[in-house]
């Protein structure tokens, strides 16, 4: 179902985005595809009901998934006397993009799904039925779902059972970096949108505006990720400890394998945390060696979690299984030559 927009003339339709939304203090940096199309799909009135957003944490998916929201609330949008379409995210000066911009739009529902209260499958299957009652303050209304994956069981089907049947002017805007973990189903009834991590300049430029601190060492660790360079400031110890680890267990070390499966498991308050820094640390010694183990390796640690919250394995079980297969440098998973690299794979 495309929900109808304000009438838009052909010209219009086809306007490039590029001087609504490049200019400013609070420009989105990077994504610039994506959001093109989005515009556009917005001029020419198809944008889809169901909108999933898909790439890694803390690049700027829920920036541009409320940037869509308040083009489709600004007054001058919905009241149809605008010549052209409002810029990317809204004029920002109406009473709507001014409440957006606070955020106490009341059209513009944010929900994290790492909240377990708010994930919970009364908290959704409520928010989905007063769904049925009309927007607030006009004639559209937006739930945008971070961390969508992790909406499991339930509460799941509640949303697809809305998704099924979208309320006319109601949007959702589904935001995750593990679309695997989320229902086939769920899949079928949305739109997919791919994101791409920011390039080092680009996160260096979002963390300057911030008035972040910027470390070159962490730029490069971050993996074009804002929350990802949040997380790992501050613990250079840590990292350097876990790095060297992860290194001796490379070399065939079995019996630190165990030890640092035990220890990780039993850091419960810390474990998600954990887990990115053995992806930011295996991805950076994948692209300085070009060896194929820790292709592997990431490739389990990015099965870690869908066993781990879809078949209740247990954690220890996991991570010492993990980092044995690190130890054996195991590469059933790719049907190639021992010593082969990474740039063999790369056809000339």
């Amino acid at each position: 179902m495309n929900t109808s927009i304000a009438p838009t003339s052909t010209s219009q339709a086809s306007t490039s985005p590029a001087s609504t939304f490049q200019g400013g203090p609070n420009r989105i940096i990077g994504h610039e595809a994506a959001i093109a199309g989005l515009y556009r799909a917005i001029c020419a009135n198809s944008i889809h009901h169901t909108l999933l957003f898909t790439g890694p944490s803390g690049i700027g998916k829920q920036l541009v998934a409320e940037a869509v929201a308040t083009t489709f609330m600004c007054l001058s949008y919905e009241s149809g006397k605008a010549e052209t379409t409002p810029p990317f995210g809204g004029c920002g000066n109406c009473h709507h993009c001014k409440l957006a911009s606070a955020g106490n739009l009341p059209d513009l529902i944010r929900v994290s799904c790492g909240d377990r209260s708010a994930a919970s499958t009364e908290s959704v299957r409520d928010l989905l039925s007063s769904l049925r009652l009309r927007p607030f303050g006009g004639s559209y209304r937006f739930l945008i779902f971070d961390e969508a994956h992790l909406l499991q069981g339930a509460a799941a089907n509640a949303l697809l059972k809305s998704l099924e049947e979208p309320r006319p002017g109601t949007f959702f805007v589904l935001l995750t970096d593990k679309p695997h973990l989320m229902l086939r189903t769920i899949h079928s009834r949305a739109q997919r949108w791919g994101f791409h991590q920011l390039k080092e300049s680009e996160l260096a430029e979002i963390l300057k505006r911030e008035g972040v601190d910027i470390q070159e060492s962490l730029i490069e660790l971050a993996a074009g990720s804002v929350a990802f360079y949040q997380l790992i400031q501050g613990e250079h110890a840590h990292l350097k400890t876990l790095e060297s680890q992860l290194k001796g267990i490379a070399r065939g070390d079995a019996a630190a394998a165990l030890k640092l499966g035990n220890e990780l498991s039993q850091q419960k308050d810390n474990f998600k945390e954990n887990l990115t820094y053995l992806h930011l640390l295996a991805r950076k010694e994948m692209l300085e060696t070009q060896e194929l183990h820790w292709a592997n390796f990431l490739h389990e640690l990015g099965e870690f979690e869908y066993y781990l919250m879809k078949r209740n394995f247990a954690p220890l079980y996991l991570l010492q299984n993990l980092f044995v297969r690190l130890a054996e440098r195991s590469q059933d998973q790719f049907i190639i030559e021992t010593n082969s690299s990474l740039s063999d794979l790369i056809p000339s």
